[in-house]
């Protein structure tokens, strides 16, 4: 009988699998945690593998539309 362990792999390699390095990955819902942290978790199509993208939101600018007379 064999034993089976979860190895996890951790790198920087935005839109791609870390174990294989495929771009065919399906995501999933976008989760938040804490103030200013977002993962999207993904399933990567050719070699199986599950995980998730780790991003840090930081603030960019404010924007409004209004309707105005010319």
């Amino acid at each position: 009988m064999s034993n089976t362990v979860l190895k996890t792999i951790t790198e920087q390699c935005q839109g791609e699998c870390p174990h294989c390095r495929s771009n065919n990955l399906d995501y999933g819902v976008v989760d938040f945690s804490g103030d200013n942290l977002l993962w999207f978790p993904f399933i990567c199509d050719d070699c199986g593998a599950s995980g998730h993208e780790n991003y840090i939101m930081r603030y960019s600018e404010s924007e409004a539309d209004l309707e105005v007379e010319e």
